[in-house]
């Protein structure tokens, strides 16, 4: 399953579009898949940052980033988010991967050239709570 993300609740198909900070490519639905589907649970406009732990991960780096922390990924906030992400509701459109294909593995982003109709909406409270249970 792969999912999109968004505050608004009414949205009965996604068409293709541009993407504003990837011209070269012909418009296309965005989707994120699971694992990497935390780092959309936030309020479209909140600045974040965030990263997690692969098979190539170096000793090194798993001390230097992880060592403190028993997370698989990490995000990073800035404070004044706080209230926003506590109060936001977002909805997690669920949809079919038949008309995907993998954009860029590391990142879980996939794209489809076509018309997509979700097959279910969620929608998510209690961000925090959702992020702790995920990462």
């Amino acid at each position: 399953m792969l999912y999109h993300f968004s505050e608004n609740p009414d949205i009965p198909f996604f068409e293709p579009r541009l993407h504003t900070h990837h011209p070269h490519l012909k418009p296309s639905v965005w989707a994120i898949n699971e694992k990497c589907s935390p780092l959309y649970f936030f309020p479209r406009d909140c600045p974040r940052i965030g990263y997690y732990q692969l098979p190539t991960t170096s000793k090194e780096d798993h001390l230097k980033f992880f060592s403190n922390s028993s997370a698989r990924m990490i995000i990073a906030v800035e404070n004044k988010w706080f209230h926003k992400i506590k109060e936001a509701t977002l909805c997690r459109y669920h949809l079919f991967e038949k008309t995907f294909h993998l954009h860029d593995e590391g990142a879980g982003y996939y794209l489809s050239y076509t018309r997509v109709v979700p097959e279910k909406v969620d929608h998510m409270t209690d961000l925090f709570k959702k992020l702790l249970t995920k990462i």
